[in-house]
């Protein structure tokens, strides 16, 4: 995801990530720290549910209301192969569980058919070689991220 660098009293309001679909997970069972979006319009509430998930070794992500929320979680670029939960497995659980139609794109060295067809058959939103070039990388800005405009 690509955050921002917007605060409101210090509470970061990046809140561009990926939903974690289950505490039980196999990153938060190998120590990650888990990212939490915490949805609150009171700056001081905010910042002490931020405080609070800091002790609790969690990176908290502050939106102001719902709607900034969903706008907010933007984008995820998904390698396919990785160890403990790949990208296809990742991309299921997102996909079935999300209800704001996060753009998942798979990005791959393994041009084989068979996994643009597997991406097609889960539900990623494109599937990309890697490694992307700048080009790319601003097309995808400007599908998938409102209002985004590049800085160069």
């Amino acid at each position: 995801m690509l955050p921002t660098n917007n605060a409101v009293n210090g509470v970061p309001s990046d809140a561009t990530m990926a939903p974690n679909p289950s505490p039980s997970s196999a990153a938060a069972a190998l120590g990650a720290r888990p990212l939490v979006l915490i949805v609150e319009d009171v700056d001081v509430s905010a910042s002490l549910l931020c405080v609070q998930f800091r002790k609790l070794n969690c990176i908290p992500h502050r939106a102001e209301n719902g709607q900034v929320a969903i706008e907010k979680m933007y984008l995820v670029l998904m390698d396919l192969h990785m160890p403990v939960m790949d990208g296809f497995e990742a991309t299921k659980i997102i996909k079935s569980s999300s209800d704001c139609n996060i753009p998942v794109v798979a990005l791959t060295s393994d041009t084989r058919e068979v996994n643009y067809r597997r991406c097609t058959e889960i539900g990623f939103d494109e599937c990309l070689t890697k490694p992307l070039k700048a080009d790319q990388i601003k097309e995808l800005l400007a599908k998938y991220v409102p209002g985004h405009t590049s800085s160069d």
